[in-house]
């Protein structure tokens, strides 16, 4: 098994001196299992968020040498994980499966408390990419069905289907 630690440096169990050992299991719940698909960072520099293949969120502190802040689960392995934030940082974008009903579901938090704010199923199988509007007002998903929907915020409505 393999740990990631500090971004882009990666450590083995092994390699750890023994007293450090609990640090690394500390950090270890709050970092990916799986390769790192996408990255953003907060539009202040303060945050990276990184979207990973075992389907979870990670949120790092820039000013602690990129510590692991949180890990959100946002749905099964071997899913391809996309995410977004929006421009004032009031919102994370990314992407969910459920296996057992088929739905593929588009999860937004809040930027900074980093829970959860609303959830928005869609009919869609697979998620590109995702874009906020500049006003942060509106989503914007490209999926894989030839098309791009427009979501707004507030109810998670759709407005809009854009057939390419």
């Amino acid at each position: 098994m393999q740990l990631w630690l500090r971004g882009a440096a990666r450590w083995r169990p092994d390699s750890v001196p023994r007293c450090s050992r609990p640090f690394v299991c500390l950090q270890e719940h709050l970092q990916h299992r799986a390769e790192v698909l996408q990255v953003a960072y907060s539009p202040d520099g303060s945050r990276l968020y990184s979207a990973g293949a075992d389907g979870g969120l990670c949120v790092f502190d820039v000013a602690q040498v990129y510590a692991p802040i949180k890990f959100l689960s946002a749905g099964k392995r071997d899913v391809r994980v996309c995410l977004a934030v929006s421009n004032d940082g009031r919102y994370i974008a990314t992407v969910s499966q459920d296996a057992s009903r088929g739905i593929t579901s588009l999860l937004l938090f809040h930027g900074t408390t980093l829970e959860p704010y609303m959830r928005i199923e869609t009919d869609g199988t697979i998620v590109r990419r995702l874009a906020f509007s500049p006003d942060g007002c509106e989503l914007w998903v490209l999926a894989d069905t030839t098309r791009l929907d427009r979501y707004e915020l507030v109810e998670g409505q759709l407005l809009q289907q854009v057939f390419y």
